[in-house]
């Protein structure tokens, strides 16, 4: 606690501050070491998962990876990565877990009954949901993005509101949305009704 005392006073940053330089100090020195053709040993892998594991629980764990509810930054966040439509099917079809572990139930709902259909969900989005003046300011992206993470924010004709759980911001980290995103791109055929 000495050292970082005198670390804080020489660095000229606050206490807090310094604990964060020095945090960040070590992951760029591991960072620099594995860049530098380095490889961990199982034994310091395993010491590194039980030490992060030790920091946070598994819920906060899954918090950070989750991509929440928060538009502006999902769309953002967004922008960086691919999505794989063969992995959005699986994901959608429940036969790939979510962070969690847990099956996404798409298919459950999603049968023109219960929710709309798949079959022509990116049609229905572009040529029929964005023609609403309530969504003027979105793309097809943002309108399924939202609809994913925030059910209820607009609800679709004669379905309910509350039928679809608002908790898959929870379970989906980037990747998984946009996998899941791609696979409705490929959801284009011609439509009639929903």
């Amino acid at each position: 606690a000495q050292l970082l005392e005198q670390f804080s006073v020489s660095a000229d940053m606050p206490y807090e501050e310094s604990l964060r330089a020095l945090y960040d100090s070590a992951l760029a020195y591991q960072r620099y070491a594995v860049n530098c053709g380095y490889i961990p040993d199982t034994v310091q892998l395993e010491a590194l998962s039980e030490h992060t594991l030790g920091q946070m629980d598994i819920a906060m764990l899954l918090q950070a990876l989750a991509v929440g509810q928060d538009i502006d930054a999902i769309m953002a966040e967004l922008e960086s990565v691919r999505g794989d439509p063969i992995r959005g099917q699986l994901l959608y079809n429940g036969l790939e877990p979510a962070i969690d572990g847990s099956a996404l139930s798409c298919t459950g709902c999603h049968n023109g009954v219960a929710a709309p259909a798949l079959a022509g969900t990116w049609t229905r989005a572009v040529e029929v949901r964005l023609q609403d003046e309530a969504l003027a300011d979105y793309d097809a992206i943002r309108y399924l993005v939202e609809s994913i993470v925030m059910p209820d924010a607009y609800v679709v004709g004669d379905y309910m509101a509350g039928l679809m759980p608002p908790f898959y911001g929870e379970k989906l980290d980037t990747q998984m949305l946009a996998d899941l995103l791609a696979y409705l791109e490929s959801q284009d055929q011609p439509i009639e009704g929903d």
